[in-house]
């Protein structure tokens, strides 16, 4: 069946989360996006026209300054946002 919607869509939009833009220790999984990127390219060369939705801003934010654990503040999630968001 999705190979049937992938054939009949013109658009698709594609949500990318932190479970798949990062790795275990909640860095940026490179070898991951390059992937999707030929992925997407093969989409694209379909003619069909991506749109990206990322959710995997506090994930790598996470990574980058060392925390393990999810932050529980509004603060602090928007801190690793804004960290992450710069790394994806």
């Amino acid at each position: 069946m999705r190979a049937s919607l992938i054939k009949k869509a013109d658009r698709m939009v594609i949500k990318l989360g932190t479970g798949v833009l990062t790795d275990a220790r909640n860095h940026p999984d490179l070898n991951q996006m390059e992937t999707l990127v030929s992925q997407l390219v093969a989409l694209r060369k379909l003619g069909k026209e991506i749109v990206i939705v990322s959710s995997g801003a506090v994930g790598a934010g996470m990574g980058s300054m060392g925390w393990e654990q999810r932050p529980g503040t509004l603060a602090d999630l928007q801190a690793c946002a804004a960290v992450g968001q710069t790394r994806l």
